[in-house]
């Protein structure tokens, strides 16, 4: 979709149609000012015990590759509350849909710790220390400490990053998991006792589990209607403790005599040196073999409670789910549902607990939803439950290779994309996008494309309603107005300039551009491979380039390649984005020398459409690895466009050569030589190849044409290490080799 030049600013819609299915999608188009660097915040660690010290590295680089020296500082570090992922609901813990290429989810704590300032090293690094506060006795979490660092560079421009870490009580994570989530009593449950570092590298450590019995206690009351209500006050009851301690590997079982019927938390505690503190919990339910009712702790006994034995199935399988109900003698209705009623079938429950067995299809892929629905006394009971079938077979692994990882601009890119199937084999015919696109515009708003494997077999939401026909009521009207006579109730849900030369002319950089090259319609050979070439802009930058798959069968899959264009002589101009008349605003030009050696640099610019108020140009010293500014004052006298062109000029930068001369005093330096002696009637010997002729007037003649050119007018690159030449002749620096 091209977009047109006075296009409005603001959000669009695309929508696509293939008979009676359609998507579409959402886009923006906002006017914007690309940022020239990217800061980062890191830490050495995710995990650090309270009372130590840590240190928080802020750097900043430009979007070219090289650091940002010397620029302003300003950081503040927040404390929030730490929740770790063990903590969320079971039906989400595979199905994050997190896309941020940066792993946000720092939170927006406002409890501010430490603040500061600093300056970056010649590195574009600045080391912030911190420690870690210790632990209020009284306070059993642990907490994110987020540091928020704010960058300002020479062109006054300043850029924002963040990172944190958590602050942990201990050293040590324990987790328990049992061999199945529903027993029978009497059974004998094997629990598996895991200790590793927050990170989860396990580690030897002293456990005590404890087997809690939660129960739930209603408290009728009455409401101001009379109705009456019930309260929960959940009752905890300690059954068991035992103590283990796990092996070099983190490891460690313990079998549990199952007691009566109920639900039953597991408690760890971790025993760390001189410390012990809570760790992670785990559950079992117990049924009665009879089928008797089974308390559950879900402080509700007027809705149905499924329980599943594992997490996750793959086609095949059969997925065994305890349904618990809150009354017996139901015929129950149980289905598989996803956009439709996939399978149904009666089940009769004589008790208040039943198992159901569920056969796992591949047609359940990513995942299916078990519903369990019954009616008795004038009222309907229902409740479904998650059940996920991972999709691994129907990804594919794509890779982006290119043939060079730095290049100039102007210079073409070529990659290789290769395309594999989960098994390995090649992915023939498998259709590929491909776009390359400026990385600093993810800056200024990052990618919220989803993951397509997510997209086409992430987490499908179910889409069928089971209603009582109690639910509906009726309405109607006198007169002409027409009537509804069923209706069902309502459902209620939550640009700069960078050159240089040889004080001349250089080549003006004009072609900038954010999107480079994009192509929806690349198709992998029998091989699996497809091969793309793409011209690059003017930009100095880093490309990001993107490629998405998919096969005829639906196997998808992407990746993502880095590369950068830049240059070693770099002039970057800073302007505002738009002037008024009558303004006065300064214009700034750094300008960076990462050639071998200090320069001396002509700077320069040229106004078209307003009045300079400073001397135009200025000659100024660089040395290697630094950089310049310049100022100039700039006044907008009247309506229209203002043109700027912006020049740094040295001896040297990117040169380009007629040829390459070997400078290594071997043989092939000779034989360079030679064609140059022999065209001015010069040798190398005598007639009779007794003494050396090369010491003649045509030898020195020769030698004073090879001076002239790779000396004088630097026409020819002088190799000393002959190597170098055949790098420089590839990125079309040298036109010729001899």
């Amino acid at each position: 979709v091209d977009i047109a030049a006075g296009a409005p600013l603001g959000q669009y819609r695309i929508v696509a149609k293939a008979g009676a299915a359609s998507a579409s999608e959402y886009f923006e188009v906002q006017e914007y000012k690309k940022p020239e660097y990217k800061v980062s915040v890191t830490t050495p660690k995710k995990f650090v015990e309270v009372g130590q010290k840590v240190k928080f590295s802020i750097e900043a680089r430009y979007f070219f590759g090289e650091p940002v020296k010397q620029a302003d500082v300003q950081y503040y570090i927040y404390r929030s509350r730490y929740y770790p992922w063990w903590w969320a609901d079971e039906d989400d813990a595979e199905t994050s849909e997190s896309e941020s290429e940066d792993e946000g989810g720092y939170g927006y704590g406002n409890d501010m710790v430490k603040d500061g300032e600093g300056v970056l090293n010649a590195n574009g690094k600045l080391d912030v220390e911190f420690e870690v506060p210790v632990a209020n006795e009284k306070d059993s979490s642990d907490y994110t400490y987020r540091i928020e660092a704010q960058v300002t560079d020479e062109a006054r421009r300043t850029i924002e990053a963040k990172a944190s870490f958590v602050g942990t009580r201990g050293t040590v994570v324990a987790n328990t998991r049992t061999d199945r989530y529903v027993y029978y009593e009497g059974d004998t449950a094997k629990i598996k006792v895991s200790t590793s570092d927050y990170e989860g590298k396990p580690l030897a450590a002293g456990v005590t589990l404890k087997f809690v019995e939660r129960h739930w206690d209603a408290t009728p009351k009455q409401d101001e209607s009379g109705k009456t209500r019930y309260e929960y006050t959940l009752r905890e009851r300690e059954l068991a403790s035992a103590d283990v301690t796990t092996n070099q590997q983190g490891e460690a079982s313990y079998d549990y005599a199952v007691t009566g019927p109920g639900s039953v938390n597991i408690k760890t505690i971790v025993n760390d040196g001189k410390k012990q503190y809570p760790s992670n919990e785990d559950y079992l339910w117990v049924a009665d073999r009879k089928g008797a009712w089974s308390d559950w702790s879900s402080g509700d006994d007027q809705s149905i409670k499924l329980v599943a034995d594992k997490k996750s199935y793959q086609p095949g399988e059969t997925a065994h789910v305890l349904a618990m109900l809150p009354t017996d003698k139901a015929h129950l209705l149980v289905t598989t549902e996803l956009t439709g009623v996939m399978t149904a079938r009666i089940v009769d429950a004589p008790s208040r607990a039943v198992m159901i067995d569920v056969p796992i299809e591949p047609r359940y892929a990513p995942n299916v939803y078990l519903s369990v629905a019954y009616i008795q006394d004038g009222e309907m009971y229902t409740h479904d439950r998650f059940l996920s079938v991972p999709a691994k077979s129907k990804f594919l692994d794509i890779e982006v290779l290119a043939d060079k990882k730095e290049y100039k601009p102007r210079e073409t890119a070529k990659y290789t994309i290769l395309a594999r199937n989960s098994d390995g084999s090649a992915a023939a015919g498998a259709e590929l996008s491909m776009g390359v696109v400026d990385e600093a515009i993810y800056s200024v708003k990052p990618d919220s494309t989803r993951d397509i494997r997510k997209a086409f077999y992430g987490r499908r939401y179910n889409q069928v309603q089971t209603s009582f026909t109690i639910s509906y009521y009726f309405k109607g009207h006198s007169g002409e107005k027409p009537l509804n006579i069923a209706a069902n109730k309502r459902a209620y849900q939550l640009a700069d300039f960078k050159n240089e030369g040889q004080y001349a002319e250089p080549t003006i950089r004009k072609d900038f551009k954010d999107t480079t090259f994009w192509q929806p319609d690349i198709v992998t050979g029998a091989d699996g491979k497809a091969s793309v070439e793409v011209k690059l802009p003017d930009n100095l930058t880093t490309w990001r380039a993107t490629v998405r798959g998919v096969t005829a069968d639906t196997r998808v899959g992407s990746a993502i390649l880095k590369f950068v264009a830049r240059k070693n002589l770099i002039l970057r101009l800073e302007t505002p984005r738009f002037l008024t008349e009558g303004d006065t605003v300064t214009l700034s030009a750094i300008v960076h020398n990462y050639l071998d050696t200090a320069k001396a640099v002509q700077i320069s610019i040229d106004v078209t459409g307003a009045r300079l108020l400073n001397t135009a140009s200025q000659t100024v010293t660089i040395p290697k690895q630094g950089e310049h500014r310049i100022d100039w004052r700039v006044a907008a006298n009247q309506v229209g466009d203002v043109k700027l062109l912006a020049k740094a000029l040295t001896d040297q930068a990117d040169k380009r050569f007629g040829f390459a001369y070997p400078m290594d005093a071997s043989e092939d330096s000779v034989w360079h030589y030679d064609p140059l002696l022999w065209q001015l009637g010069g040798s190398i010997l005598n007639e009779d190849e007794s003494q050396a002729a090369f010491n003649s007037p045509e030898g020195l003649q020769a030698l004073e044409v090879l001076t002239g050119m790779a000396v004088d007018d630097k026409s020819v690159f002088l190799d000393i290490q002959n190597s170098a030449y055949t790098d420089i002749f590839n990125s079309g620096r040298i036109g010729m080799l001899m």
